[in-house]
């Protein structure tokens, strides 16, 4: 592995990559908490890019990534375990997220409407059944269980890629995105009572499969020297704006549909993502330089690194502050809200590294050690 440069740590990992991930955690936080805030506004920008489409193609980088070394170091069985068992830790997360949902209906019967409820399954053994088979997504707070499904299909493409065959790799991501972009209904998640309508795992493969193919040649030198180019930076700067223009006009006139929509992440939306992220990637990699923009941004950092344990945060706020009181998003209560749920991602970020360092893991240790994904 290379030495570790500008904006990586002792452990080799980028944190301008974490940084990237706490960027997305805030943008989710503020579009499902404070939608329609200044807030919101200001988290959001550019149409066509959101919190989620980055944190796919930044987790499927970072599979990529993590996936080439482990196996490199310790063989493809080790890698394809290290993987399973992340998938059955986020498969564990989407049955607890379920059956908080379930539970917060059998309390608050006013949220029957927008979420699962035991009466609308049919009862607590058919609607366990259906959460335990991934029938059962509740509605905003759903990715978990599509990473389920995401991270198992991309095991054959790991396995191409091993083996140096790129075509090979290539043709089976573009044919489950197919299916997803021209089928979706073939590949959604049920939302609840087994209906499907939910996020279409097929299409959002795309983008992550996209990231897991850049993440296994991340650290190339020769990969490194092209990502870090001037000229990279100005065809990427270059596309961003072009893609910030066509989602504009594909939005006001209509026909953005399987093109930039984030239901069906249309190739668009994909080629949008790689350039906005590959800019802001280049632009934190820079600023990090400084330390005072670094400790500046640390919060975002950490939250980055445990990424999975800021979207539980969010799941719970999601699932239960609703039932606490009613309140419009778009207010100062909303923006309120958000900011809240935010520090404590960064609380417990915060905790969970100061908990390691005190075990006698150094800092830059522990970030080595932390999610992935």
């Amino acid at each position: 592995m290379p030495r570790a440069g500008a904006g990586e740590g002792a452990s080799g990992r980028d944190t301008a990559i974490d940084s990237l991930r706490g960027l997305c955690i805030v943008a989710m936080v503020v579009a499902h908490l404070a939608k329609g805030s200044w807030l919101d506004q200001a988290a959001h920008p550019l149409p066509g890019v959101d919190g989620a489409s980055g944190f796919f193609l930044l987790s499927g980088l970072l599979v990529g990534l993590v996936q080439r070394a482990t196996i490199e170091r310790h063989g493809e069985s080790a890698g394809r375990r290290k993987l399973l068992r992340r998938v059955g830790l986020l498969y564990l997360a989407h049955l607890a997220i379920s059956g908080l949902a379930l539970t917060v209906v059998a309390f608050d019967s006013t949220r029957a409407a927008e979420l699962p409820s035991v009466a609308g399954e049919g009862g607590w053994a058919l609607a366990l059944l259906r959460a335990v088979t991934l029938q059962i997504n509740p509605a905003y707070v759903s990715v978990l269980s599509v990473y389920v499904v995401v991270m198992l299909a991309v095991l054959p493409l790991l396995w191409a890629l091993h083996r140096g065959r790129w075509a090979l790799g290539a043709g089976y991501a573009v044919i489950v995105y197919g299916i997803g972009i021209a089928s979706p209904g073939l590949t959604e998640m049920a939302q609840r009572g087994g209906d499907r309508g939910g996020w279409s795992y097929g299409a959002w493969f795309g983008v992550f499969a996209v990231g897991a193919t850049i993440g296994w040649s991340w650290r190339r030198p020769g990969v490194q020297s092209a990502v870090r180019s001037r000229r990279a930076l100005v065809i990427g700067t270059a596309a961003m704006a072009v893609g910030t223009v066509v989602a504009v006009l594909m939005t006001s006139t209509g026909i953005a549909v399987r093109v930039i929509e984030k239901e069906t992440f249309g190739p668009g939306r994909i080629l949008l993502a790689l350039a906005v992220f590959f800019v802001l990637w280049r632009a934190v990699t820079a600023v990090q330089r400084v330390p005072a923009v670094r400790t500046a941004i640390r919060p975002l950092t950490d939250v980055g690194q445990f990424s999975l344990d800021s979207y539980l945060i969010l799941s719970i706020a999601v699932l239960v502050v609703p039932s606490l009181g009613d309140h419009d998003q778009s207010s100062a209560t909303g923006v309120l809200v958000a900011v809240l749920v935010l520090a404590c991602c960064v609380g417990w970020a915060r905790g969970r590294i100061w908990l390691k360092s005190r075990s006698g893991a150094s800092a830059t240790v522990v970030a080595g050690r932390a999610d992935h994904l």
